[in-house]
């Protein structure tokens, strides 16, 4: 995982992952608050290697990945990874504003509006 902060946005790439599961999901959430050092962002978050998300990541994702996070713009590209974008916002109802795009720049300008100050 890549991690950066940019113009007040957290940008989050994600290497390839065949299988994105609970525990991955944990490391990662962990990994990110550590490098936030536990300060709020809004986030852009590029899911576009991961190959398969299980329910329990995406659970744990919707209430414990959203700490930290003022809002959420997750990257597709693949109709798969729009599916499972889909059903993460719809049917996970994440805690914090989320929305899925298919290219960085509206994203990140979506995002601009939940930064701080």
């Amino acid at each position: 995982m890549k991690m950066f902060i940019q113009d007040g946005i957290l940008h989050v790439y994600y290497k390839t992952l065949e299988n994105f599961d609970q525990e991955v999901a944990e490391i990662c959430v962990n990994d990110r608050k550590e490098f936030t050092n536990h300060q709020s962002y809004p986030c852009l978050v590029d899911v576009v290697q991961i190959k398969h998300l299980t329910k329990e990541a995406r659970d744990f994702l919707a209430v414990y990945g959203s700490e930290g996070i003022t809002a959420n713009a997750i990257i597709v590209h693949s109709a798969v990874l729009k599916m499972m974008a889909n059903f993460y916002i719809n049917v996970n109802k994440p805690l914090t504003p989320t929305r899925m795009f298919t290219e960085e720049q509206p994203a990140v300008e979506w995002l601009k509006k939940y930064r701080k100050g």
